[in-house]
């Protein structure tokens, strides 16, 4: 159900094939949060945040350096993502919430996940995606990463998202193609 707020196309924002109360995402990685807005109004998250550089100091191929793709975090419900229970949210005086857990998300995989949902757009032909067993397509989902086609990881817009496997998304290869 995609909705329009200030122009801007959204949808649910989905992450690990759930969809994430109270969150949208539009096609360029931007976040809306309807949750504890003023006046019930939509807000369009901050996600201007500092890239962390990897390997500071060394060089990668022909770039400075790897900048680590932007992540979020998310505030849920405890128990709505078992597997994430462990993070814990806190207040500003460093209280943990006994309701709710921080979900961090990458940019690049919520974009992926919401609008080329991996069943409908496989990192393999539809039709052999479509015959597979759910077991193997199960482990292609748990696995399956999101390539930057143009290298650049704070692009984040789906026209430069493919889903790939981790040799297709690693450095040596981009390295040798001249990314």
């Amino acid at each position: 159900m995609p909705m329009e707020f200030n122009g801007i196309q959204f949808k649910p924002l989905m992450h690990k094939l759930r969809q994430v109360p109270g969150y949208y995402i539009s096609e360029c990685a931007k976040i809306l949060s309807t949750k504890r807005t003023k006046n019930a109004s939509p807000k369009i998250m901050d996600y201007k945040r500092k890239q962390c550089v990897d390997h500071p100091g060394q060089k990668t191929g022909n770039k400075k350096y790897y900048l680590r793709p932007l992540a979020v975090n998310l505030s849920v419900e405890k128990g709505f993502f078992p597997e994430y229970d462990y993070v814990m949210s806190t207040n500003g005086a460093g209280q943990v919430s006994k309701k709710h857990s921080k979900l961090n998300v990458r940019y690049h995989r919520a974009v992926m996940e919401s609008w080329r949902p991996i069943d409908e757009f496989p990192p393999v032909p539809k039709e052999d995606w479509d015959k597979s067993p759910e077991s193997m397509k199960q482990f292609v989902r748990d696995s399956a990463y999101v390539d930057h086609k143009d290298g650049d990881t704070s692009n984040n817009h789906v026209s430069n998202l493919r889903w790939c496997s981790p040799l297709q998304n690693s450095n040596y290869r981009k390295n040798r193609e001249g990314m």
